[in-house]
């Protein structure tokens, strides 16, 4: 733990870069657990990482509905998504001023689910 804190800007950076460049679920999966594991150092990093699982889940929605032949990858990278956006949400609570930073994206993806 001692060893990850101090490079975990860093971390995050490349996962999220892997995210935004593949977005497959073990991108998703591997955010998840470092919400999980370090949700108080994550916290400052929230809204970029909300904002940017927000963005890729309403892609990937998008890619499931448009793209059947890519429908199966879509969906598998979506059933690793949801649980990692939730989880940063999670790890967000007690900051209010950061959920309002991602009332934006939020309402752009659930505008695209409930569509």
């Amino acid at each position: 733990r001692q060893l990850i804190i101090p490079v975990l800007p860093n971390l995050i950076d490349s996962v999220m870069h892997v995210m935004e460049m593949v977005g497959n679920g073990e991108t998703f999966a591997a955010l998840e657990e470092l919400i999980t594991r370090f949700p108080e150092e994550v916290a400052p990093h929230g809204a970029r990482i909300g904002g940017s699982l927000c963005t890729k889940v309403t892609e990937l929605i998008s890619r499931y509905t448009t793209h059947p032949g890519e429908s199966e990858a879509a969906a598998l990278a979506l059933s690793a998504a949801f649980p990692a956006l939730i989880e940063i949400l999670q790890a967000l609570r007690e900051s209010p001023q950061v959920f309002e930073a991602l009332e934006g994206p939020l309402i752009t993806l659930l505008q695209r689910v409930l569509s």
